[in-house]
């Protein structure tokens, strides 16, 4: 619900959970706002660690049964920063320094915990209605990484970019769209777990890296924590990899080997702008208007074979995911004023997300929010659905309750 809350609004949120065991509840949804970079103020409950004496010593047999010697373990890995509050008093500071962190490029979950004693401390005088202390540190993009990223892209015969994780902002979503037109970029959005191209878009090539990667001499991977499968999907001789997001290198994987030949750390969105403006300074090559209608001619192949594969899912005794999320779009009785949750369906057909095939203009907006693909397995109904398109105010919304294929 809070990730949700953050897609629709764009701001930090906080929850609260109850010492262990709903932090235990809740390491799922840690995971995920990491890997989604969500920032989130994450907090619990600890139990006493005083038998008697203290207002908020133990007072029943669960504040001997939910003490541990290490409750943060639960969720240390996922989140950028964690504290146990010690004096009452600390919490007005720490709560600022908390959503600070939990803002600063790259966003992402801290964790506060709350032992019991403390949580029952007087103290008289706290302002919790004065603004905030601390402003979030953000990164730009570096001139000279945007240059060379740029250089390679314009003088690249076969380009490749992979999005996985949206381009941050509506303002990023239309950027790319003008790049992959201007310069005949195809974007695959291989396991994406947002948006990031309409996928209508002529430069849409579906959610198979494989045939574009065998051939493609400079890739630019968005903010995608694995942009292609090392064992499936192998790269061109000689490829340059240009990596661009708010942690490029994903410092938090222990393993993660993906080429970074030119590294840009920034928001994507950020890293998008000033991609567009180092372009504008280039001159397309005179293969990029022929490249450009092979990749179009391309990308409506793969689009007939997923509105083909979808319609054919309906004719059997049973109704396969693609073609029942197809139908669920085109129904004029659908809302148009927000966007839909689709299950990813087993098979090629479902890989490609079949609502797609509707070409409707609530499924081409920046910011649609996808299934779990990395971290947890699944966001639930609780987030997916929201996104921004600068008004970021809509609701979650979830086709029938459908289930996903088995």
């Amino acid at each position: 619900m809070a990730q949700g809350m953050h897609y629709a609004t764009g701001g930090p949120q906080a929850v609260m959970l109850h010492t262990n065991v709903g932090l235990a509840n809740g390491a799922a949804g840690a995971i995920n706002a990491a890997m989604d970079r969500t920032p989130l103020i994450l907090m619990s409950g600890r139990t006493p660690t005083t038998e008697q004496g203290r207002f908020g010593s133990r007072t029943v047999p669960i504040g001997w049964g939910q003490e541990m010697r290490d409750q943060t373990a639960l969720v240390r890995e996922a989140c950028k920063w964690d504290y146990e509050l010690r004096f009452p008093e600390q919490i007005v500071e720490m709560l600022d320094r908390a959503a600070a962190i939990a803002c600063s490029t790259p966003q992402g979950p801290v964790y506060l915990s709350l032992p019991r004693e403390i949580l029952c401390g007087e103290v008289p005088g706290l302002d919790l209605a004065a603004p905030p202390r601390m402003a979030p540190a953000r990164i730009a993009p570096d001139p000279a990484a945007i240059a060379r990223a740029a250089d390679l892209l314009a003088e690249a015969k076969r380009p490749l970019i992979i999005a996985q994780r949206g381009c941050g902002t509506s303002a990023g979503f239309d950027m790319l769209a003008v790049l992959a037109r201007d310069w005949a970029l195809p974007v695959c959005c291989w396991w994406n777990t947002a948006l990031a191209l309409a996928e209508d878009h002529p430069m849409h090539v579906g959610d198979d890296p494989g045939p574009w990667l065998a051939q493609a001499d400079v890739i630019l991977s968005l903010d995608s924590l694995a942009p292609w499968g090392p064992d499936m999907h192998p790269t061109g001789p000689g490829a340059q990899v240009i990596q661009m997001g708010p942690d490029p290198l994903f410092a938090r994987q222990p393993v993660r080997n993906f080429a970074a030949h030119v590294t840009v750390a920034c928001d994507v969105a950020d890293g998008l702008a000033a991609l567009g403006a180092a372009m504008d300074l280039r001159a397309p090559a005179p293969c990029v208007a022929q490249r450009s209608a092979r990749i179009a001619k391309a990308s409506a192949a793969t689009r007939a074979a997923m509105r083909a594969a979808a319609e054919a899912g309906g004719t059997g005794a049973r109704m396969t995911g693609p073609c029942r999320t197809g139908a669920w779009a085109r129904d004029p009785r659908a809302p148009r004023d927000g966007v839909v949750r689709a299950w990813r369906a087993a098979g090629a057909a479902g890989a490609a997300l079949a609502w797609l095939m509707a070409s409707r203009a609530a499924f081409r907006r920046a910011g649609l929010v996808l299934p779990r693909r990395d971290g947890h397995e699944d966001r639930g109904p609780r987030a997916a659905g929201c996104r921004d398109d600068g008004r970021r105010q809509l609701p979650v919304r979830q086709p029938c309750g459908v289930p996903p294929d088995r």
